[in-house]
């Protein structure tokens, strides 16, 4: 087992716990509001997306895409992000030419399956079997880090308890924090699957941390970087949380670029000879 971000903690003053708890406080209602607007906005959002489906050029790839620091995100417009940045440039190199869509991450596979549009492409997506039955996928184009789970720093000896992620997982004392309808990789989301007591769900990254922080869960899964990336977007304390990793948990996932499964093999062949030649070959 494995555990960082913040191993030497510095005692922690009244004035720096009362500021956190606003913080926290202020965390909550943003993301409350923010997913009340998201709503509101998403009927919008997807027509304007539809119509920019349904006008692609013959040389274009829609890449529907959402928002998760560091590897996907935008900035001044361009794609930056290990992956997404990774993506631009191996369809650049393939021939085609990326048109970006973002996207709930739920709305992406629903789109990739219903749209009924070739050349519209998903990033850096996990392999399972049941998507298989109606997506195309690449060659891996990157391999994660090790999943590890965020946890409040004080909390931290209540995991060290526990000699594996399964273990944690079937226990009903510490409740996990997932994003809802996304896939943590085969072996973890079987794990959850299996798990008979609650789960607390979420539609982004930062709104799970918010829960996180405001003792609404116990803890949540992703790789470091990411894990890293909440707690410093939040404006939190790096010493009040801690990453943990047990060796049961998935270390090199791979990750894929997945198709409608209207897009050509052809299309999909020279996107798997431009990631060869950026990448190398990780499967």
């Amino acid at each position: 087992m494995r555990v960082s971000l913040a191993e030497n903690r510095a005692p922690v003053s009244w004035a720096a716990r009362a500021a956190t708890v606003l913080a926290v406080a202020a965390l909550v209602a943003f993301w409350a509001l923010a997913a009340r607007a998201e709503a509101a906005d998403e009927m919008i959002r997807a027509e304007a997306a539809d119509e920019m489906i349904r006008t692609e050029a013959a040389d274009e790839m829609t890449v529907l895409w959402f928002e998760r620091r560091p590897l996907y995100f935008m900035r001044n417009g361009r794609p930056d992000g290990g992956l997404l940045e990774l993506t631009d440039r191996v369809l650049r190199r393939s021939g085609m030419r990326p048109v970006y869509i973002q996207m709930p991450h739920r709305r992406v596979l629903r789109t990739l399956r219903d749209a009924g549009h070739e050349n519209l492409v998903g990033v850096g997506w996990y392999r399972t079997a049941e998507r298989e039955v109606w997506l195309r996928y690449s060659r891996p184009i990157a391999r994660e880090t090790a999943m590890g789970i965020l946890v409040r720093r004080d909390d931290r000896e209540r995991f060290l308890a526990f000699a594996s992620f399964a273990d944690l997982l079937a226990s009903p004392a510490l409740t996990p924090g997932k994003i809802d309808g996304y896939s943590y990789g085969a072996e973890v989301d079987e794990l959850f699957k299996e798990r008979t007591a609650e789960v607390m769900r979420a539609n982004k990254d930062a709104q799970l941390f918010a829960l996180l922080a405001a003792n609404r869960c116990d803890y949540m899964l992703a790789p470091e970087p990411t894990l890293t990336e909440l707690v410093r977007d939040a404006g939190m304390r790096p010493e009040d949380f801690a990453f943990v990793h047990y060796a049961d948990m998935p270390q090199g996932a791979r990750r894929y670029l997945v198709f409608s499964r209207e897009t050509s093999q052809e299309t999909v062949d020279r996107v798997d000879a431009a990631i060869l030649d950026l990448v190398g070959d990780l499967r």
